[in-house]
């Protein structure tokens, strides 16, 4: 079973990942972690190096990853041309990663899960929620965040575009993160039995 992990911002995704992990067995594909993997390879390196400048590769011979995000982010253009780049090595390495895995339940854990198209890989999606209430207090706790900067954030995800364009076409699955850790552990596990995946 290949199950998709997403969320709104500071919703708890997480935690949920880590919980889905450790107490329930999954093995937990972090596109994250995919794409710093992805900044390591050689092509990409020289891939970045011609098409934004030598300059964003450090002396060490690796991305400037702090550099290359502060061009791209506030230029949609050249944040389209740096995801178009990646796409490929990205896919090739979650590729890879599934079918070392393939008998194995799989959390593929994306914040921009729908962004980047990943949908097509996965049988069900999980999504986490929470109050906006403790969406404030998270985000302020972990990123030092204002309640105005915090609605912007979630103004600027497209989760419930998504959700209402895949709704028939995707077995998606909204989690609430409110309350304790061992609420959170109860609901997914109810979760995870109502939708019949075996620990």
């Amino acid at each position: 079973m290949i199950i998709g992990l997403t969320g709104f911002y500071c919703s708890g995704k997480s935690t949920a990942e880590r919980y889905l992990k450790e107490d329930f067995g999954f093995y937990v594909i972090d596109m994250d972690k995919i794409g710093h993997k992805a900044h390591t390879l050689p092509e990409v390196k020289a891939e970045i190096a011609k098409q934004f400048g030598s300059t964003m590769i450090n002396p060490d011979g690796n991305v400037d990853r702090k550099k290359l995000g502060a061009a791209v982010f506030s230029d949609k253009k050249q944040l389209e041309k740096l995801n178009s780049l990646m796409r490929p090595f990205l896919l090739r390495l979650l590729n890879e990663d599934l079918e070392l895995h393939k008998n194995e339940n799989i959390i593929i854990s994306a914040a921009l899960l729908f962004d980047a198209g990943l949908e097509c890989f996965c049988e069900k999606i999980f999504i986490v929620r929470a109050s906006l209430w403790r969406i404030f207090i998270r985000g302020w706790k972990r990123d030092r965040h204002s309640p105005l900067r915090v609605h912007r954030i979630l103004r600027s995800q497209k989760l419930k575009e998504y959700i209402n364009q895949h709704a028939k076409t995707v077995d998606i699955v909204c989690i609430n993160t409110n309350g304790t850790p061992n609420r959170l552990r109860k609901r997914l596990l109810k979760v995870l039995k109502n939708e019949g995946i075996k620990r």
